[in-house]
């Protein structure tokens, strides 16, 4: 990863209660918990990466769904 780092890449940061935006997160679930925020990234399932700007890999996530 330091090699590939040297090269431009970069990990996206997501983290549980981070807003989901469909152009850096991928949905492959949904969660029901009532302490995060409706819309919201409940649990990132895969690390997601940058190449110089462009995404190579969106960040794999639950989604949060309250109602």
């Amino acid at each position: 990863l330091d090699t590939l780092s040297k090269s431009g890449l970069t990990v996206i940061e997501a983290k549980p209660g981070d807003a989901f935006n469909p152009n850096l997160h991928e949905a492959i679930g949904l969660a029901n918990n009532p302490e995060l925020p409706d819309n919201s990234i409940a649990l990132v399932m895969q690390n997601g990466y940058m190449l110089e700007g462009r995404i190579i890999r969106p960040v794999k996530v639950q989604v949060n769904k309250l109602g």
